[in-house]
């Protein structure tokens, strides 16, 4: 297995009420050498305070309290610019991971030299736990084999590849999909 860097971008504003599991999933991994970034855009709850205590209790994380909110975009490319690691991925402050998740997508993609992004299967809950649905993404939700174009049409035609923002980028793609935007 690669030992790599990883990069965990985690973009947050007031998810004081649920950013404990997401963060304690990501630090919970079984591929351990990731660092984990966190910017607070300027958060009114406690999400500051949280994250901070996460920052100090562990190396691998680091706290970024942005001054004043800076807009939801501005969050997602600040962290993903921060990255120092080989590979990239984006979290949710409402989300948990299996263990193995950052393991898996990473083994995906040291096979797979020419993709630019891994991404798996998910589940979505509910908040009381209750499980709202599977996406798997196999059949027609495979993509593996698509054209780009063939993916845009699948995103803009609703279908759940737009997870895929929260799958695992190799950093020098997401570079170049980030100064595209610009």
């Amino acid at each position: 297995m690669s030992d790599k860097l990883i990069s965990i971008g985690l973009p947050t504003n007031n998810g004081a009420k649920k950013i404990r599991r997401a963060i304690d999933t990501l630090l919970a991994q079984t591929y351990k050498n990731l660092e984990l970034i966190i910017s607070d855009n300027a958060s009114t709850d406690e999400t500051g305070k949280i994250c901070a205590e996460y920052a100090a209790r562990a190396v691998r994380v680091s706290c970024v309290r942005q001054k004043e909110n800076i807009g939801p975009i501005a969050n997602f490319k600040f962290v993903a610019q921060a990255a120092k690691g080989d590979y990239f991925m984006w979290a949710a402050d409402d989300d948990w991971w299996d263990s193995r998740f950052v393991e898996m997508l990473v083994g995906v993609l040291e096979t797979n030299p020419r993709h630019g992004i891994a991404m798996s299967s998910y589940r979505l809950v509910y908040p009381d736990g209750e499980v709202k649905a599977d996406v798997i993404y196999s059949g027609d939700l495979d993509v593996r084999n698509d054209s780009y174009y063939r993916v845009y049409k699948k995103m803009m035609l609703g279908a759940p590849v737009l997870m895929f923002i929260y799958g695992m980028y190799r950093k020098s793609f997401l570079d170049k999909l980030i100064s595209l935007s610009q």
